[in-house]
């Protein structure tokens, strides 16, 4: 079952980062536009994690421990997908992709640490050779756009802790709450950032006039909602038997050589030495995190 979840994860990713790109092609210029753009998108996904939970035979467990991780999960999310945009803006997919997925290092260090999860060396291998494919992918986008600069770093860093700590919510919830319901977590985690832009969207329009959404934007958000809600169930609950080394390096390495793939095709950016040398890494790696190698 882990594996056709990953499977479908994948191809999520393809979903998610030509939403990401063509959002970001259109993100509205001003504040109150893009608060507009994050309620909407985090209000869709609590939308479809309240249908959900309908069907969810699992027991709730609203207690305050599973509401302090659905918290932390909102905010990461809420600085993952404003970094993720922003960065895409004067930075290439390759390099945001990359750089937001090497945030898996995360969950893996506190699953070894904190959850009584064994990493082999091969696997520690697997993730050192994915973070370099993710240095080499992004050096090759570096070289080919004249627009990043050092607010693009720092939205780089800021995605791939965000998405670190994403994942690292993911899986605690289901080391913490075996029995909990996926569909309450995953409803709660975007329910807090959906009322957060709500509440600031009608203060904002209290004070000034509101400029119209771009009717473009509508299909991404729409899409890019339900992406994030069903990658955000899957992991969580493959995350209860799925060793956090494979659960996040694979699909994240796949999605390195997705984003890779979808840049060249879709944006025409050009195939070098570099990105050639990354997408070779992020196959390796994958191959060793699963052990095939060993």
């Amino acid at each position: 079952m882990g594996i056709a979840y990953i499977l479908v994860i994948l191809l999520l990713r393809v979903v998610q980062n030509y939403c990401s790109k063509r959002s970001s092609q259109l993100f509205p210029a001003s504040m109150l536009g893009q608060v507009q753009y994050m309620a909407c998108l985090f209000a869709i996904s609590f939308l479809l994690g309240g249908i959900a939970l309908c069907f969810d035979p699992a027991p709730l467990q609203l207690d305050g421990g599973m509401l302090a991780i659905a918290a932390v999960s909102g905010a990461t999310l809420v600085l993952a997908q404003l970094c993720m945009l922003l960065a895409m803006q004067s930075g290439t997919m390759v390099i945001v992709t990359a750089f937001a997925t090497a945030g898996l290092i995360v969950p893996c260090i506190a699953g070894m640490l904190f959850m009584g999860e064994s990493m082999s060396p091969w696997q520690w291998l697997g993730i050192a050779l994915f973070i370099a494919a993710s240095y080499l992918l992004g050096r090759s986008a570096k070289a080919q756009n004249g627009r990043f600069n050092k607010k693009t770093v720092w939205l780089l860093a800021g995605a791939l802790l965000a998405n670190g700590g994403t994942m690292l919510c993911q899986k605690l919830f289901t080391y913490l709450r075996p029995a909990g319901s996926v569909s309450a977590f995953s409803m709660l985690s975007f329910a807090i950032p959906a009322c957060f832009f709500g509440a600031i969207l009608l203060l904002g329009r209290a004070k000034e006039k509101q400029e119209p959404m771009d009717r473009k934007l509508y299909l991404p958000i729409l899409l890019l909602a339900a992406a994030l809600f069903v990658m955000n169930q899957l992991v969580t609950k493959a995350a209860a038997y799925v060793p956090s080394a494979i659960l996040f390096t694979v699909p994240n390495a796949g999605n390195n050589v997705i984003a890779a793939a979808m840049a060249a095709l879709w944006v025409k950016e050009k195939i070098t030495v570099y990105s050639l040398a990354g997408l070779a890494l992020s196959i390796l790696s994958v191959i060793l995190v699963l052990g095939i190698a060993g």
